[in-house]
């Protein structure tokens, strides 16, 4: 069901370290580092092989500076059935078999104080998330769809970009928790969004498009919302989607568009 997105590792080993599997091992930030041949396996053809556990595959991502959620093969018809199983073991705590690796993916599918989680950008990335917040005043308007243009720094052509998306309900009634709702994953031909609801759309794109449209509710409470990334991005609203960009939209279960 879900494997290690081989071509995406492979291109960013020949990016950074010039196709050198043992120079990848020796960047890890891990102890003790893992040999070459433990990590040839990782990510070996079929992507079957997978690093043990969270911390594993936290230190890929960061050596090869991909967010870790594009690490994996993700896909529309995968997600939907894979998500309730990662969103239970993430409530649970019993994170088990093929899920072991996966358990970095608590972090964005439980409600948390503090989010998005620091001390994974600042040990395997060093440095700190890319943080834009928007706030919602429903005296101003309530219960649409507001358009979200995101402008990645750096076009993705080999490695995605992924944005990860969290609200928190304002005033004196709620509790001040961040709720992640999804992810959004922009790759050099496509944008794929994935919703916390076990949902996802997806756009075509081009490697020239500058922008990305994500769609997402304003409903009748005010609320902040939080879109980080470990990449640099800029942010901006819109009334309206502008033409021609690929656009992808959070919705709800059993809504018709």
């Amino acid at each position: 069901m879900l494997r290690l997105h081989g071509a995406c590792i492979r291109d960013a080993i020949d990016e950074r370290y010039g196709g050198s599997i043992s120079r990848l091992a020796a960047a890890l930030s891990l102890e003790p580092r893992p040999d070459r041949s433990t990590v040839t396996r990782w990510i070996s053809s079929d992507g079957s092989h997978f690093p043990r556990d969270e911390e594993r595959i936290l230190a890929l991502a960061g050596a090869l500076d991909v967010d870790p959620t594009a690490l994996w093969t993700f896909d529309t018809d995968t997600f939907p059935v894979l998500w309730p199983k990662i969103t239970r073991a993430a409530r649970t705590g019993k994170w088990s078999g093929l899920l072991t690796p996966l358990s970095f993916l608590r972090h964005f599918a439980e409600p948390a104080d503090e989010w998005p989680p620091q001390p994974v950008a600042n040990r395997f990335f060093e440095r700190e998330w890319v943080v834009h917040e928007l706030v919602h005043d429903p005296r101003n308007g309530a219960n649409f769809y507001q358009n979200i243009l995101l402008r990645p720094e750096a076009m993705p052509t080999k490695f995605p970009v992924v944005w990860h998306f969290a609200f928190c309900h304002t005033g004196n009634v709620h509790r001040r928790e961040w709720k992640p709702f999804g992810f959004v994953k922009r790759e050099a031909e496509r944008v794929t969004l994935f919703n916390d609801w076990g949902i996802t759309d997806q756009a075509s794109c081009s490697p020239t498009d500058q922008e990305t449209v994500v769609q997402t509710w304003y409903g009748p409470g005010a609320a902040v919302f939080r879109v980080a990334s470990l990449h640099p991005f800029s942010l901006s609203l819109a009334k309206d989607a502008p033409p021609d960009v690929p656009t992808v939209h959070f919705g709800f279960p059993g809504e018709v568009r």
